[in-house]
């Protein structure tokens, strides 16, 4: 039994250090490494503003909506000055069975071209676009949230990738304002996410999209099961039918950050939950012979991140016992301990003055990591988290029409 801990041990903490610190530092590395070799788009770019008006696609602008009737005409108003033709824009406001005045709000825009769908009785938002998308008329869809608001460019600047007929979907990025200590560290996570994104999109596709404000094809769209996560189906549905995806930088969504911390996490394990169903359900995808490229993007990006938390006790218990084998495992034990002792602090201190960025750091990652582990329970368990509560809080419009963000 000795010889076997002495053999186990060391070689589980290696194993276990390698599989956490692979998809945060390894797989940015291989891709910015791979994706030197970037698809052009400068040149295509540069067309769509010297278009003539009949070269414009018509676009659908579909807002999710559920109880949002504090956001809702800020919103609309921020849709109706985006840079685009007005005569080749329509507006849908998709009402997932709001029961505040979100319906009556979006009503009165009715005169300005705005669409209602007010769904009678709450089903989700993948049920929602299920239905909303077959009555639009776009040649493209925007989706996007109603507490998200665009920058008057974002829509050209997306629309301007469908000149390339490879292009099946094109995902923006949100920026995040105000929030606690859990919300701001929740910044530079998505910002990692964006890069990921980048790199991926310039080297093949990238994967997922950015639910606050993504485009896609219409007729590239298939009916989403219930408790798929849209903003990872879609891509990957897009993907199936051999077209790529690219993110654009210039266009942005403007969101505050989550004010709560109980809401943060249990929107976390909706996510993971969500994603771990979608996967599944792709797991085509993930067949290196079919698809080489994308099945290692797929399996770094979402399935191995997702799987950091089992990885991060393996290591724990795996440097006790190495600790038994040799003195050299203690320091990295301590280590841990470190790092476990300041996410403590860093949640006995949030809410209650300055939180270091050290501790912000390992509270957040210890926290997320947390969530996508109660996330693969839920998944296990066979839990079909449906719905989605948005947080209410906005960032403010005159954040977006900024000149930093046109």
């Amino acid at each position: 039994m000795s010889l076997w801990l002495t053999f186990l041990g060391p070689v589980m903490w290696t194993a276990s250090l390698f599989l956490i610190l692979y998809p945060y530092l390894g797989y940015p590395l291989l891709l910015a490494i791979f994706s030197l070799r970037s698809w052009p788009k400068k040149e295509q770019a540069q067309k769509l503003d010297n278009s003539p008006l009949g070269s414009y696609p018509m676009v659908s602008v579909i807002i999710s909506a559920y109880n949002e009737e504090e956001v809702i005409e800020e919103k609309i108003l921020n849709t109706l000055t985006l840079d685009y033709p007005r005569e080749k824009l329509e507006i849908w406001i998709a009402s997932d069975g709001s029961t505040d005045r979100t319906n009556l709000k979006a009503a009165l825009y009715q005169d300005e071209g705005v669409k209602l769908f007010p769904q009678k009785e709450r089903q989700g938002k993948s049920a929602l676009l299920n239905q909303v998308i077959p009555k639009t008329s776009g040649e493209i869809i925007l989706f996007t949230d109603a507490n998200a608001f665009l920058s008057r460019i974002s829509l050209r600047n997306l629309v301007q990738h469908f000149q390339d007929e490879r292009v099946g979907f094109v995902t923006g990025r949100t920026e995040y304002t105000q929030g606690n200590s859990v919300g701001k560290t929740g910044g530079l996570y998505h910002r990692y996410e964006q890069y990921l994104k980048r790199k991926e999109s310039a080297l093949g596709s990238c994967v997922g999209a950015d639910g606050a404000i993504f485009a896609i094809r219409k007729k590239l769209y298939f009916p989403l099961l219930a408790d798929d996560l849209n903003d990872l189906a879609i891509p990957l549905q897009i993907v199936q039918q051999g077209y790529r995806g690219v993110m654009e930088d210039a266009a942005i969504a403007c969101e505050s950050a989550s004010s709560r911390i109980g809401k943060e996490v249990g929107r976390q394990v909706r996510i993971t939950n969500r994603t771990l169903r979608t996967l599944f359900r792709n797991r085509n995808l993930l067949n290196p012979f079919r698809y080489p490229l994308f099945a290692w993007q797929l399996f770094s990006h979402k399935l191995w991140r997702l799987s950091v938390p089992f990885f991060m006790i393996t290591l724990f218990i795996s440097n006790l016992v190495a600790l038994g084998i040799s003195r050299g495992y203690f320091f990295p034990l301590v280590l841990q301990l470190i790092f476990y002792a300041l996410a403590l602090i860093g949640f006995w201190l949030d809410g209650r003055g300055r939180v270091f960025s050290v501790c912000r750091v390992a509270y957040h990652f210890t926290l997320i990591n947390w969530a996508m582990m109660c996330g693969w329970l839920r998944c296990c368990s066979r839990n079909h988290d449906v719905f989605w509560t948005p947080d209410r809080g906005a960032c403010s419009l005159v954040d977006i029409t900024s000149g930093r963000q046109d």
